[in-house]
C-alpha cells in the first residue's frame, strides 16, 4: 500500500468518527435535555425532577410502593395516611388483602383476617400500592398494626 491510499484511509476514518461523535452527541443532548410541555415551555429541574420520578414508579422495575403511617381519614375506599408532615392517600380496591397484625406481647406477630370497615383513624398501618395510568396509588394489601 503506498502513501496516498494510507492517508486516503486515515482520513476516511476520521470522518467516519467524526461522524459518529455527532450523532451520538445528538442523541445524548436529546436524552439530557428538559422535557417541553405543550405549551412550549420547559419544565423547571424540579419539576423534571418529579417527572423523572413518577416514570420511575410507573417502570416494570418497580413492583410495588409500601406506604407506611397513621389513618388520617378514612372517605369511601379511600384512606389517607399521615407520617411526620406528609400526607398520601391510597384507593383501596374491593378484593384486597386486609390483616390485622400484633405487634405486641406474647402474640406479637400474629396475623389475622380483617375487612375495609375494621380500618380506623389513628391506626397504624401499611399499604402496598401501586401506580395506576391515572397516577393515583392503588392498595392491594393493608395491614393494621394492633
Amino acid at each position: 500500500m503506498d502513501k496516498a491510499s494510507t492517508i486516503v484511509l486515515i482520513l476516511m476514518a476520521m470522518v467516519v468518527c467524526v461522524a459518529i461523535g455527532a450523532f451520538g452527541f445528538q442523541r445524548y443532548q436529546t436524552s439530557t435535555c428538559p422535557v417541553v410541555s405543550q405549551t412550549g415551555q420547559q419544565l423547571s429541574e424540579q419539576d423534571q425532577q418529579e417527572l423523572d420520578k413518577l416514570r420511575l414508579l410507573k417502570s416494570s422495575a418497580v413492583s410495588s410502593i409500601v406506604l407506611f403511617g397513621e389513618v388520617k381519614s378514612i372517605s369511601g375506599n379511600t384512606i389517607t395516611l399521615s407520617f411526620g408532615d406528609a400526607d398520601v392517600s391510597s384507593v383501596i380496591e374491593p378484593s384486597a388483602e386486609i390483616h390485622f397484625v400484633t405487634t405486641k406481647g406474647a402474640k406479637a406477630g400474629e396475623s389475622t383476617l380483617a375487612e375495609f370497615a375494621d380500618i380506623k383513624i389513628t391506626d397504624n398501618v401499611q399499604v402496598e400500592t401501586t401506580l395506576s395510568s391515572e397516577n393515583r396509588l392503588i392498595g392491594h394489601s393493608v395491614i393494621i398494626a394492633k
